[in-house]
């Protein structure tokens, strides 16, 4: 789908649900699982990654980037021809604790993902992973593209 067709798209649907009175259940709420963290993680990790047989693409990806570089607390430039090869990982070790998700593009851009659903920050977590030298097999100082680190929770999250 071209990048236009699907913000255009992803703008319609985005005006319908908030012509709604409540917003639809999610697919875990459904199943009762909503407040697990890892199923939660697993459905982000599978439709992000361009090379899972979703039919979707890169365009999750791309919209999903778009989102960050929109954000206002965010430096991450708008990322849109760089979503070949991606590597998309879960639990990515780090020495002192797994992260949750890590978007890599080798020498080009990283993403790092701490997702929280249902709890709250533990101690100092996300600045123990923000400071870590190696993400799984990425290290840090070697390098030299584009960096951002997301903390994504509800908007009720502490």
């Amino acid at each position: 789908m071209p990048e236009t067709s699907l913000e255009t798209h992803l703008h319609e649907i985005e005006e319908q649900l908030s012509d709604v009175d409540r917003p639809p259940a999610t697919t875990l709420a459904i199943l009762g699982e909503a407040k697990h963290e890892r199923y939660w993680e697993d459905l982000l990790v599978y439709f992000l990654d361009p090379e899972n047989p979703h039919g979707f693409g890169s365009d999750v990806l791309a919209a999903f980037l778009h989102a960050l570089s929109e954000h206002d607390d965010s430096s991450l430039p708008p990322l849109r021809k760089e979503l070949e090869r991606v590597e998309v990982q879960s639990q990515v070790p780090t020495g002192d604790g797994p992260f949750d998700i890590l978007l890599w593009k080798e020498d080009t851009w990283y993403v790092v993902i701490e997702l929280k659903v249902d709890s709250g920050e533990t101690g100092t977590q996300t600045r123990r992973y923000a400071q870590a030298s190696q993400l799984g097999d990425l290290v840090v100082s070697q390098h030299e593209g584009v960096s951002e680190y997301v903390y994504l929770a509800p908007e009720n999250a502490g």
